[in-house]
C-alpha cells in the first residue's frame, strides 16, 4: 500500500493524499515517500498543490511512535531530518499550496499542515495542536517559528508551551485556518481554481519570495534547536511516556 497518493487533474492541480492507515501516522516509509515526491514536485511543480488527509476523521496523528520509540539518537536525526527536508521543499514550492484538513491534526500532523501557504479546516469537532509537552518533549524552535508565521507569535508560544488543543473556530481566530468549510477538499479545490483563474503567474510569484524567507529561517531555526529537542526526547521522563504511548498505540486496531 502506498502511504501517499499523488494525482494531478487536467488543470494541473496536484492532490497529495495521506494514506498510511488508521490515524494517518507519519511512518518511516511514509517519510521516504514524501522525500521522493517533494523532490519531484520541486523539479516539476504543479499549478497548485493540495495536501489532504483522505476520508477518515484524522488528518494525521503525527510521527508513528510504535516505529521509532526505541530508536537511537542518530536514527532519529535521520528520521526527523527527512521530515524537515520534505517540509522545507513544500514551503518553497513555486506554486500556491493549500492544506485541506479533514480531521484531527496533532504533533507532526499539524506541523505538516504548516508547510502550505493556506489551510482549509473542516468544520466540526476537530482538535488541533502540539501535545508534545504532555509526554515531556519540547517543541522545536523551528516548529514554533513556522507556526508563528502561520498564526501569530503569542499563539505559537501559548499552544506549543501549554500543549492545549484548539478547535476550528479558534484556529480561524488565530489565523492558522484561512477558511472553515463543511467539505474541506471541495473548498481547497475552489481556492486553488480561484488562484489559477488570475492572469499570468501573480499568485505564484507573490508567494515565492515570502516563502523563501520562511524556508531559510525554518532551516536556520532547526540548526539552533535540533539538539535541544533531542535532549528533551531522551530525558528519563520523556522516554517513559513515549514508550507508554507507543505501547497504547500498538494495541489500537
Amino acid at each position: 500500500m502506498k502511504n501517499l497518493i499523488y494525482k494531478e487533474d487536467k488543470d494541473k492541480i496536484g492532490v497529495l493524499t495521506i494514506n498510511s492507515g488508521s490515524g494517518n501516522p507519519l511512518t518511516p516509509d511514509l517519510l521516504k515517500e514524501l522525500d521522493v515526491i517533494t523532490e519531484e514536485l520541486e523539479k516539476k511543480p504543479p499549478k497548485a498543490l493540495i495536501i489532504h488527509g483522505g476520508e477518515g476523521k484524522i488528518f494525521s496523528g503525527g510521527f508513528s511512535l510504535p516505529h521509532i520509540f526505541d530508536w537511537k539518537r542518530n536514527q532519529l536525526v535521520d528520521f526527523f531530518g527527512t521530515f524537515t527536508r520534505a517540509l522545507t521543499r513544500i514551503i518553497s514550492l513555486k506554486c500556491p499550496t493549500i492544506c485541506a484538513i479533514n480531521g484531527h491534526a496533532v504533533a507532526a500532523g499539524i506541523i505538516l499542515s504548516l508547510g502550505t501557504d493556506l489551510r482549509v479546516v473542516k468544520q466540526g469537532k476537530i482538535m488541533l495542536g502540539f501535545p508534545e509537552v504532555d509526554i515531556g518533549v519540547g517543541v522545536p524552535y523551528q516548529t514554533q517559528l513556522l507556526f508563528a508565521y502561520r498564526s501569530n507569535y503569542q499563539a505559537a508560544l501559548r499552544y506549543t508551551m501549554t500543549g492545549e488543543l484548539f478547535n476550528p473556530d479558534q484556529a480561524l481566530s488565530i489565523n492558522y485556518a484561512d477558511y472553515l468549510a463543511e467539505n474541506e477538499k471541495v473548498k481547497a479545490m475552489e481556492v486553488a481554481q480561484f488562484l489559477l483563474s488570475k492572469p499570468g503567474t501573480g499568485p505564484s510569484v507573490t508567494k515565492e519570495y515570502f516563502s523563501k524567507k520562511i524556508a531559510r529561517e525554518f532551516e536556520e531555526a532547526g540548526k539552533e534547536s535540533g539538539e535541544i529537542f533531542l535532549d528533551s526526547w531522551f530525558t528519563p521522563e520523556a522516554q517513559k511516556a513515549i514508550k507508554t504511548q507507543a505501547e497504547n498505540l500498538s494495541k489500537k486496531p
